[in-house]
């Protein structure tokens, strides 16, 4: 059976922009069409990172000429006979992820019913990938740039009704933290 089907589950946050330090405060709601035995409900806060790596390639021919290209930027003659080779790879990883249990291991009845939970943001949270100083951040920040390195970290509350040999009933919704 599908989670859907069960019922749903929503999130509703105090507000969507924090900064590290602050509380995020909100309130899970839990309508269920049935009543369903589940592990759980639990709340998580996570940031993934996407970087996509960007390679090109030199080639050279006599008579051509010589192209360069990196990151998908080309430098070169334009009579040139140069071929060229351009790829890019992309990963998700999660750089921070923190989840409390908000009800345990029980039959949830059917209806609805709200569930109220706080998270205290790290007040370092931003920090991991903080330069020494403005100048240094800015020499790392342009280097990867120029490199082909992509990098956005996205955050997201996540809460879910952990249902065992089922479907799990789950809600996301992405926040903003800036510093």
């Amino acid at each position: 059976m599908f989670g859907f089907l069960k019922g749903k589950i929503a999130i509703k946050l105090n507000q969507s922009n924090f900064k590290p330090g602050d509380l995020i405060q909100g309130t899970i709601t839990l309508d269920l069409k049935k009543p369903t035995n589940a592990r759980g409900i639990f709340v998580k806060f996570y940031g993934t990172q996407k970087t996509t790596q960007h390679s090109g390639g030199v080639s050279f021919q006599p008579g051509g000429g010589l192209k360069l290209s990196a990151g998908g930027i080309s430098i070169g003659s334009g009579r040139s006979k140069s071929s060229v080779r351009h790829s890019s790879k992309s990963q998700t990883v999660t750089v921070y992820e923190f989840e409390q249990m908000i009800d345990g291991e029980k039959e949830y009845a059917n209806g609805p019913q709200s569930y109220e939970f706080k998270i205290q943001i790290p007040s370092d949270l931003l920090d991991q990938n903080a330069a020494p100083n403005e100048m240094i951040g800015a020499i790392v920040q342009t280097a990867k740039f120029l490199s082909g390195n992509v990098t956005n970290v996205k955050w997201y509350i996540n809460a879910k009704l952990d249902v065992p040999g089922g479907f799990d009933l789950s809600k996301q919704i992405q926040i903003n933290v800036t510093k």
